[in-house]
Order: structure tokens, then C-alpha cells, then sequence
């Protein structure tokens, strides 16, 4: 990575106002440049302009401190019905944006159950007045196209449980990693699969064909592939503690090396690709997968934001760099932690979807330039074209987002284009509230005399108005939570 004094990228900004946050103390400098990329499968969604999130339908349980089988417990946090409503309250609070939502503890008795199988459905997330779980996913697969969403699996590839009616026949087929001296290894998940193991011996393309004759995957074009390592996380006691140490090669009694891994998890992808499936991951730091994985789940390396572009690695949460880049909005958290109610729910989406999808989509749309950091604490500095700056600041949590100069979002009160909905929209939030706070218009939007307000919830959008243009100056007022979409010119979605 190419790295810039500060004075360099101080003189950069020297052209943009004064009136942003600054960083204090000894500043680290990275500007953006784009590495040799190319697409080696088909990217059935563009993960820069999609919403991309979880539900957390259920939770098997175990009694290890390392897990080996399930004790034949669950905890279910949502049914497939409740998964449609909540769907549907998405699709409304975000204006119908296009949406991937992957099912997690759909299968046998939840979360993290019987893999490295995946071929029968956990009964408990059954909706009220279906026969059968199966049944259940299936429409709400289907219904849940009427509303912008791709529905897809959770699924791990990884990990193998003594309780798994794949068990046995993966120990006789030779699938499971080794230590060098030819005991079994295992993880803080159970034990290991090779992948190259696996798909060898034909049992990966098996388990993956079960599984799309079981669900129409290829209609929703996309599979997220759990723990998709290639490194094993290790349990080591060190002391009076049992730490986790990573460990490669995968399985050094099989004398498999890191790259015949890899090869075998790009054969993986290659192999769903050629169904008209995605893959998408936690996250990676090889760049051997540069290519072949459209989107990650945890953007904790860097490079990915500096060397890649969205459209190239779309991602969730950006871990590693604070909120500088943008990130989507956890749903699996929002819907499973936000409330006891479906509407505290959905209260607790819109928020989340206003202060980090609202601007992640955005700045998806720019090209990244710069990367400021401090040594000292994590706040942290993005510099975006078009004149777009974005500030994260460690104390509080804080998020700032400006255009030449111009506020589009501090701490929790944003006005950011939303360019999904149309060329025209605008869309205002707070979450405190706030009177008469005047905001600038970007220049991207055309405007005209007066815009239209429709205040935005889980019900949809309801005419509240006009709102007075002055210059490219208009001036608002919202309650605590509030949301608003404004019409400055006649919309056309792009």
C-alpha cells in the first residue's frame, strides 16, 4: 500500500471547507489505488446498491465449552412468518431497494446443527397454518420477490458434528482434517472438513446439488457460505486459558497444502456459479478470491477498501475502518435484538437503515481517494470524489458526512440522496429530532420551487406536504426517529 505524508492529503482538502471534524495526533495516510481486477464467475446482484443481511430464525443448542452435537435444545427468535412481515416492513422503509436476505438456523434444529449437512429443514420456523418448514421457505421465497427481497441460505461448509447423518461417511471417505500424526482435528466448531477433501472425493458437488434440488436457489441467485476459512481456528489451552490459535495447513496429514485448499474453494464457487449462484462469505485476505466473491460479510482487511471498489467487493460491516466507508445495516441484529415487538423491530431497522445504509449506498456510488487514520485512537477520515468527505470519531460513536464543504450527515442527523428511489429523492432522518435546521441540497439533485414530503415507516409513505426551496437551501423539522422522503424533481429511478 502506497502511503502519503499528511501534509499531502491536508493540501488535497485545503480546497474543501473548514467546518468538518478534524483528527488530533499523529495522522496515518492512504490514498486508493486500484489493483488488477477481473471477474472470473457472473454476479447475478450488484452488492454495491443492494441491502445485504441475515435473519437469525433459530439457535441449536449444545452442552461443550467447544461444540460437538447438539443437547437437542433451540432457541427460536423468528418463524418464516414473521420473516415475510419483517420483509415487508424493509421493503417499505427502504423505498424498495433491492434486498438479499440470508436464513440462518433454518435447517435441522437451528443454527450451527448437523453440518456439514444441509438437507432437512428445522420444523420450528414453520409459519402458523403450514404443514411443514419446507413448505413454509418455499413461499416465503416466493413472496418475498413481490417485495424487492432474495431469499437465500446460511449454509457451512466447514465444520462436521458427531450428530450429523454426515459424520460417519466423511470419516470413511477420508474428508476430515488431520493433525500430522492422523488424529482428527478440531476446532472451536467441531471437527474439520478439507475441502480439498471434499471435493475430491465428489462430496462437496453432492451436498451442494441436494441442497438446490431441496430449495429454487438459482432464482435468488446467491448462497452465503459460513466460516468459509482457510485457516482452522484451534482451541489451545496456554496456561489458565484456552485460547484460539489459527492454524494452516488445513490438514497436514493429508500433506494438502494452502493453495490445494484454496483451489478446491474456488472449484466451490466456480461450481455454484455455473447453477447461476453467488457466493458470498464472511470476509478473506487472499487474493486468490479476488474475482470470485462478490461480497463479505466483515470488511476487516484494508486493501479491500483501497484497491477494490464496491461494485467489485460489496461488504456489510466495515469493521476494520469504523463507518468511513459506509456499511449496511445488521439485520439479523435489528430484528432479533431490537425490541420485543415486531414494530420496536422495525423502529430499530429504521434507524439502523438511516445512519449506515443510507450513506453506505451513497458513497458506493463514488470513487474512494483517500484514507486518513489516527495512530492514537480510532477515529478515522475517508475521502471520497465529487468532493465528499466522511469522518468517524471514536468518543461517542460519531458519524460526519459533508459535500464541498456541506453537512449530508452529523451525528445521527442526515440528508443524503437516495439514489435507488430516484434521481430526485432525498432522504432527511434524525434520531433526536431537531427544529428548523437548514439543510444544503447537493448539487446532483435538481431542484425546483417546492419538493414534495412523504414520511417514511413500515407502513409506507404519506404525503406530508410541501417543503419551501430557497436556492438549493431548504429548511426542516423532525420528531425523534423520524424519516422523510423528499421529492425535489420528477423521479426516475436509475
Amino acid at each position: 500500500m502506497k502511503h502519503i505524508s499528511t501534509l499531502s492529503i491536508l493540501l488535497f482538502c485545503s480546497i474543501l471547507a473548514q467546518a468538518q471534524p478534524s483528527l488530533s495526533g499523529q495522522l496515518d495516510t492512504s490514498y486508493f489505488k486500484q489493483s488488477d481486477f477481473e471477474w472470473h464467475i457472473t454476479p447475478r446482484h450488484d452488492y454495491s446498491r443492494t441491502l445485504v443481511g441475515k435473519f437469525f430464525l433459530s439457535q441449536a443448542h449444545w452442552d461443550q465449552q467447544f461444540k460437538l452435537r447438539d443437547n437437542g435444545e433451540q432457541t427460536v427468535y423468528m418463524n418464516c412468518g414473521q420473516a415475510l412481515e419483517a420483509i415487508k416492513a424493509m421493503d417499505a422503509i427502504t423505498m424498495g431497494m433491492d434486498k438479499v436476505i440470508y436464513l440462518v438456523g433454518w435447517q435441522y434444529n437451528g443454527h450451527d446443527s448437523k453440518y456439514p449437512a444441509f438437507f432437512e429443514c428445522n420444523e420450528a420456523i414453520k409459519a402458523p397454518g403450514d404443514e411443514s418448514a419446507h413448505e413454509s421457505i418455499l413461499k416465503l421465497m416466493k413472496e418475498a420477490r413481490k417485495y424487492n427481497t432474495s431469499v437465500s441460505f446460511h449454509i457451512n461448509m466447514f465444520n462436521c458434528y458427531d450428530d450429523s447423518p454426515l459424520f460417519e461417511k466423511y470419516k470413511e471417505d477420508d474428508v476430515l482434517a488431520r493433525h500430522i500424526n492422523g488424529e482428527y482435528l478440531h476446532s472451536d466448531w467441531g471437527w474439520t472438513v478439507s475441502y480439498a477433501r471434499d471435493w475430491a472425493t465428489g462430496n462437496a458437488q453432492a451436498r451442494l446439488d441436494r441442497l438446490c434440488e431441496l430449495f429454487p436457489i438459482a432464482e435468488s441467485g446467491t448462497l452465503h457460505i459460513d466460516a468459509f476459512h482457510t485457516n482452522v481456528p484451534v482451541p489451545v489451552v496456554e496456561g489458565d486459558e484456552i485460547v484460539i490459535r489459527y492454524m494452516s495447513p488445513i490438514s497436514p496429514y493429508h500433506k494438502l497444502t494452502v493453495e490445494d485448499e484454496i483451489e478446491a474453494q474456488l472449484n466451490i464457487i466456480k461450481y455454484l456459479d455455473a447453477k447461476g449462484i453467488d457466493v458470498t462469505c464472511e470476509g478473506w485476505s487472499n487474493d486468490a478470491f479476488s474475482g470470485y466473491i462478490p461480497a463479505v460479510w466483515h470488511k476487516t482487511v484494508r486493501d479491500l477498501y483501497l484497491t477494490m471498489t464496491p461494485s467489485q467487493i460489496g461488504g456489510t460491516n466495515a469493521d476494520y475502518m469504523g463507518d468511513v466507508f459506509g456499511r449496511n445495516v445488521n439485520t439479523e441484529q435489528a430484528f432479533k435484538d431490537g425490541g420485543d415487538t415486531m414494530a420496536e423491530k422495525t423502529e430499530t431497522f429504521k434507524k439502523e437503515f438511516c445512519r449506515k445504509s443510507l450513506p453506505c449506498m451513497y458513497l458506493n456510488t463514488l470513487t474512494p481517494v483517500a484514507y486518513v487514520a489516527s495512530k492514537d485512537c480510532d477515529d478515522a477520515e475517508a475521502i471520497f470524489s465529487n468532493g465528499v468527505r466522511t469522518f468517524f470519531i471514536e468518543e461517542g460513536e460519531k458519524f460526519f458526512m459533508y459535500k464541498d464543504g456541506e453537512k449530508m450527515a452529523e451525528d445521527g442527523n442526515l440528508f443524503i440522496p437516495a439514489l435507488w428511489a430516484g434521481e430526485g429523492v432525498v432522504v432527511a432522518y434524525s434520531e433526536n429530532g431537531y427544529e428548523k435546521m437548514e439543510w444544503t441540497v447537493p448539487s446532483e439533485i435538481k431542484v425546483m420551487s417546492h419538493a414534495k414530503a412523504y414520511v417514511v415507516d413500515a407502513e409506507g409513505q404519506h404525503y406530508a406536504g410541501k417543503v419551501k426551496v430557497r436556492g438549493r437551501k431548504v429548511t426542516l423539522s423532525l420528531k425523534p426517529g423520524e424519516m422523510l422522503r423528499l421529492e425535489f424533481s420528477n423521479v426516475n429511478s436509475f
